[in-house]
């Protein structure tokens, strides 16, 4: 019900930006945090072990020391939850601290940590990692992954240089993204109303609703031709569920978009006809 595309090719969502971050909220901070209560509610306090670390940024380092617990270094306060704890066992690793360590020990659940660092490497500019010997050496793994759907981000570099070396089955994901990102402001694309048909203004301009129907249709067929490419690389793949094709299917013939009923009955025509 609150997945990534029955928000926005269910509801008419726009896609993410850094304002109107949506996804991050209903996805992965509400989930989380109804989970971890849960655990206080049952045990009385919780602590969490979280992979962050000081050098990832200096924001990230200020924050981390700000929450420390007086007389336990190794623990922080949660920032929201009460009854919850944070331990960050990495926390002053360098990202050449990482790479060191998965390169001299096993993944526990059994993966390549050299294929792992050969995804890294395919996703920066640079064609070789070079040896690190003192601190104003690069490392290669410095990439950042997320989403291959995020549109928050303005240029989505990772996907586009693992394709550029060598993964082109990516292309249709990235060709994806990329009409998500430059359309999502564009009135031919948008309607006047909310999701509610609610008409909203500000100093007198009309403000940008939920896309219309007709383009949610063409980006329904879209993500569906895109799984179907992909899944000739990997028959396994699944970009969007039937699960999720149900419930867009009654959103748009009960709810609607907008001012818009799929009176049609779209969601399967579209899908048998991809």
């Amino acid at each position: 019900d609150e997945s990534f595309w029955v928000n926005l090719l269910g509801r008419g969502y726009p896609a993410p930006t850094v304002k109107f971050r949506w996804c991050t909220e209903r996805m992965k901070i509400n989930p989380a945090n109804r989970f971890i209560k849960n655990k206080v509610e049952e045990h009385g306090e919780v602590i969490m072990v979280l992979g962050t670390r000081k050098a990832e940024s200096n924001t990230r380092a200020q924050l981390m020391n700000t929450y420390e617990v007086d007389g336990h270094t190794s623990l922080r306060y949660h920032k929201y939850l009460s009854g919850a704890y944070v331990y960050a066992p990495i926390a002053d690793f360098t990202a050449d601290d990482v790479w060191t360590y998965l390169f001299t020990n096993k993944s526990p659940w059994g993966g390549s940590n050299r294929d792992l660092a050969a995804i890294y490497k395919t996703a920066q500019d640079e064609s070789e990692c070079p040896l690190v010997i003192d601190d104003s050496t690069p490392s290669c793994g410095n990439s950042r992954f997320g989403c291959w759907v995020c549109t928050v981000v303005e240029n989505d570099v990772s996907m586009r240089n693992v394709i550029q070396n060598g993964e082109e089955w990516l292309t249709p994901l990235y060709e994806f993204r990329e009409k998500l990102a430059n359309n999502r402001n564009n009135w031919e694309h948008r309607s006047a109303r909310g999701r509610h048909g609610n008409v909203r203004t500000r100093n007198g301009k009309v403000l940008q609703g939920s896309y219309n129907l007709d383009t949610l249709k063409e980006y329904l067929q879209d993500l569906l031709e895109a799984q179907k490419t992909v899944q000739e690389h990997d028959p396994e793949a699944e970009l969007i569920s039937k699960e999720e094709l149900f419930e867009i299917r009654r959103l748009w013939r009960t709810e609607g978009v907008g001012a818009d009923i799929d009176w049609d009955d779209s969601v399967p025509k579209i899908y048998w006809e991809v």
